[in-house]
């Protein structure tokens, strides 16, 4: 194994064992005394492995977030699919053979009907909702408004947006004299 691979592995067995310690609740001091380094080292590389976890989330938050949108799409061709066919005429076919002695043994009776269709609503409907949800995904539908009360009890209207809350206006104070 070359020089920098095993520098590289002994590294991360560090890492490893410093946030085991961590999470075990470890003073750093006291970390840096087992491993046999300084604690502004101790710390760096706690600070180290919190970038790894938010990056490492970062990237599972994004993945999650593609699959979801991916099988938004896929779920909204599905329904535009259905949707199209909705439109068309429903025909139905059937054809019987009619059994019997004498001259009509063996006949065939046919039948063709022709439905006329009107676009599925449930289906509309569906649509509507994937192509909401695809939307709240890329943070681009509002949340629901709600008002609050202030300061002197005066409404505050805000618009909730998850983890984020927005203030629009506060409304205007009357004066005590009128």
């Amino acid at each position: 194994m070359p020089a920098s691979n095993l520098i590289k592995v002994q590294m991360e067995k560090r890492l490893a064992l410093v946030e085991y310690l961590d999470s075990r609740g470890w003073s750093q001091q006291r970390i840096a005394d087992e491993i046999g380094v300084s604690q502004p080292r101790v710390s760096q590389y706690l600070k180290r492995i919190a970038d790894r976890y938010i990056r490492q989330q970062m990237l599972s938050h994004k993945r999650k977030l593609a699959m979801k949108k991916e099988r938004l799409r896929r779920q909204r061709k599905t329904l535009w699919d259905a949707w199209d066919k909705s439109w068309q005429d429903k025909e139905k076919r059937t054809s019987e053979t009619i059994s019997g002695k004498g001259q009509g043994k063996g006949r065939k009776k046919a039948t063709h009907a022709v439905e006329r269709r009107l676009p599925a609503v449930e289906i509309q409907r569906l649509i509507l909702e994937n192509e909401k949800e695809d939307s709240r995904l890329d943070n681009l539908y509002p949340g629901s408004k709600t008002e609050l009360t202030g300061p002197e009890g005066r409404p505050i209207e805000f618009i909730e947006v998850p983890e984020i809350i927005e203030v629009v206006r506060v409304a205007p104070t009357k004066s005590p004299t009128g």
